[in-house]
């Protein structure tokens, strides 16, 4: 960590803090600060590696409002993910375990925020904000509730009743839980007790209820007696004809010795 801060540095802050900036891009320091592009490529890293700024993206900058005492700076996660999406005109909601904890279904607080999101998929960190981003479709985006993270920051989360479908339906944020859910947690978000979820949260079950697989609830329920009938069916194939008196026979088709016609 950089102990120290140079003229650059302190400049670089100045900027920022005047203007109320909270991001910089490449490029915005050549003019203010009367520095060359590879000046500021080494400043950007400098203070990023000194965990002073946070890098979002390629090019892409958070800068605190001020400088906490020791220096050391990160973004939580709701600026973070802001910040992202905000660059890219995308949409986000945190999902999967980070949503699970959120609503009291699970106790266990996950290391890393995992997101929905329309724009990129993979692991990103951010500061010490470490992210699993998996991208969906546009129309997979939605039901959400704007939840306050810290003072000034907000994150996006899926709903409560969003969450539960996704644990059931979609593999992807299923795998992540730590462990299964519980039996009440799987009746209330399969059978939609109203007594549990409302009348809002059924209505979130049938507008949500087409996982990635293409396969709706409704859709699994009318297929369970057919494969059975298909079970029973190739069971009763499988056994042999009664009227079958040739059970004798070996695996070349001739009678053993001794019972052979005479």
């Amino acid at each position: 960590m950089k102990q120290t801060l140079g003229k650059l540095e302190r400049q670089l802050f100045a900027y920022a803090q005047m203007r109320g900036l909270r991001t910089l891009r490449t490029g915005d320091l050549t003019k203010a600060l009367g520095i060359s592009a590879k000046q500021e490529s080494k400043l950007f890293t400098r203070l990023s590696q000194g965990g002073m700024i946070a890098q979002v993206r390629r090019g892409l900058y958070l800068v605190p409002e001020r400088l906490p005492l020791g220096g050391r700076w990160s973004p939580d996660e709701g600026l973070a993910l802001n910040t992202l999406f905000d660059a890219q005109k995308g949409r986000y909601q945190i999902c999967g375990p980070n949503a699970f904890n959120r609503y009291g279904l699970d106790e266990q607080i996950p290391n890393r925020v995992y997101v929905y999101n329309n724009r990129e998929w993979g692991d990103r960190r951010i500061g010490s904000a470490a992210l699993t981003l998996i991208k969906v479709a546009d129309k997979r985006l939605g039901d959400t509730e704007v939840a306050q993270i810290s003072e000034g920051s907000k994150a996006v989360y899926s709903s409560r009743a969003r969450t539960l479908l996704d644990a059931v339906y979609d593999w992807r944020v299923s795998t992540l839980c730590h462990e299964p859910m519980s039996e009440s947690q799987r009746a209330e978000s399969q059978a939609g007790d109203a007594g549990r979820i409302g009348c809002r949260d059924v209505e979130v079950r049938r507008h949500w209820d087409d996982p990635p697989d293409g396969r709706t609830a409704g859709t699994r329920g009318r297929r369970e007696p057919v494969a059975e009938e298909a079970r029973k069916s190739a069971a009763e194939d499988l056994q042999p004809d009664p009227l079958d008196t040739d059970q004798t026979k070996t695996r070349h088709g001739q009678p053993p010795l001794g019972r052979r016609d005479q």
